[in-house]
């Protein structure tokens, strides 16, 4: 015979799953005639799916208040079976925690005259809808329709939804806090964490997105790495940087511009890159010929089958040329230019070292200022502008009797007859022509 009863105790001190069960028609609603603690604690069948052995699979999970249905198994009504609960519409003719069939707790139910089954499984509106969103995040595809929604909701709130409505079959997993994730009828994912996240892996790690990726962080971002940084971009790279730029490099920098590359590049306002068009040998390509003593190399080298170890401090760029062991290489060099429309500032703690193999052009729109305590120019300089000079001006071998010659120069009213016509009315010394 079938019994249908009410769930009055979930704390089963064996910590069986067991529930004490107040029978209709077998116990009394009267609690001083038969007590909640008297009533016998009753075992919970669980589904084929579940093993209930040695903690493999789910768990018993009824509450106080439910109403469950099962069998007794012995003729004196003392060993009741619970098959199943009943998800039905919650009265009040059960609410008095004063007497029996009832939740001695008064926690459930939460509504009554509302139906037991999860509001989500009735298809009734989200009641998380109200939660803030992230600026980027996409809506949710919330749109359950009764009988296709198959939900899963724990006692303090924690949620499971594999919903199966034709046009919107999503999962949702929802932690109580708010931090969920949802997979979307097209197959698209949102994770939503409202505190921190932490993600340890143990192994190798590796994302492919074979569309774009975009990263919005409100606040820093630091990386560290123990090892090697390694970027391959296919085309461009494009930054913005609103304050300054810091960095510290304690080993070398090299830098490879133009490399196998015609014509050029340029991106306005901000560095253009020329690359070279003309023959010769990169540095990466002068450094392959000359060091054929091992296999990995272009065939040809100079070294090859020599046996000579390559030394590169050896290889020098001079004059357009690639020099190792007394053999050259033609030399094949890009350019860059830069336009920066702020301000630079450098700070070199050691030398600085500037070799160009070809001209220099320097154009300032205002003041040039340079304040060293000796400046050395071996070759020729001219100045189409203003040269004021705070120091003395000496020859190279610093001769008191040497001249500092200043070709075609004009002063205001001189008729263009240059400066030793004014020779006598300037504070210029040692000048001729």
């Amino acid at each position: 015979m079938i019994y249908y009863g009410i769930v009055e105790n979930i704390y089963d001190p064996k910590k069986l799953g067991r529930v004490q069960v107040r029978v209709l028609g077998v116990h009394d609603a009267n609690k001083e005639a038969i007590p909640t603690e008297a009533l016998p604690w009753s075992l919970v069948s669980g589904p084929t799916t579940s093993p209930g052995i040695s903690g493999v699979g789910h768990s018993s999970f009824l509450l106080q208040g439910a109403w469950v249905v099962g069998v007794f198994l012995d003729k004196d009504s003392q060993d009741f079976l619970v098959l199943g609960s009943l998800p039905t519409e919650s009265g009040v003719e059960f609410g008095n925690t004063e007497f029996g069939f009832t939740d001695p707790n008064g926690q459930y139910p939460r509504n009554t005259s509302e139906e037991d089954n999860n509001l989500r499984a009735r298809g009734r509106p989200d009641p998380n809808d109200y939660e803030v969103q992230g600026v980027y995040q996409p809506r949710s595809s919330y749109a359950p329709q009764y009988p296709y929604n198959h939900v899963y909701e724990s006692e303090s709130g924690h949620l499971k939804e594999y919903d199966d409505t034709p046009g919107a079959a999503r999962i949702r997993e929802r932690h109580n806090s708010g931090t969920y994730y949802e997979v979307q009828p097209g197959g698209s994912k949102i994770e939503r964490v409202v505190a921190d996240n932490y993600e340890l892996i143990l192994g190798d790690d590796t994302i492919e997105v074979k569309g774009n990726v975009n990263i919005i962080v409100s606040e820093d971002v630091n990386l560290s790495c123990a090892g090697n940084v390694t970027a391959n971009v296919g085309k461009n790279v494009d930054f913005l940087v609103n304050g300054d730029v810091n960095g510290e490099v304690r080993g070398n920098i090299a830098m490879r511009v133009g490399a196998n590359l015609e014509g050029h590049t340029t991106i306005e306002d901000g560095i253009t890159i020329h690359h070279p068009t003309g023959p010769g040998y990169s540095k990466d390509e002068a450094i392959t010929y000359f060091s054929k003593d091992l296999d990995v190399y272009a065939e040809g080298g100079y070294l090859e089958g020599q046996g000579i170890p390559f030394n590169i401090d050896e290889l020098i760029l001079e004059d357009g040329l690639w020099k190792y062991g007394g053999n050259t290489l033609p030399a094949r060099n890009g350019h860059i230019d830069l336009h920066i429309e702020g301000t630079v500032t450098g700070l070199i703690d050691g030398d600085a070292n500037l070799t160009v193999l070809q001209d220099v052009n320097a154009i300032v729109k205002g003041t040039t200022t340079l304040d060293c305590p000796t400046t050395h120019i071996t070759g020729d300089v001219r100045i189409d502008g203003d040269l004021s000079v705070g120091k003395d001006v000496k020859c190279e071998n610093g001769d008191a009797g040497s001249k500092v010659s200043l070709y075609s120069h004009n002063h205001p009213g001189d008729g263009g007859g240059g400066l030793a016509a004014h020779a006598a009315s300037t504070s210029s010394p040692n000048a001729d022509d």
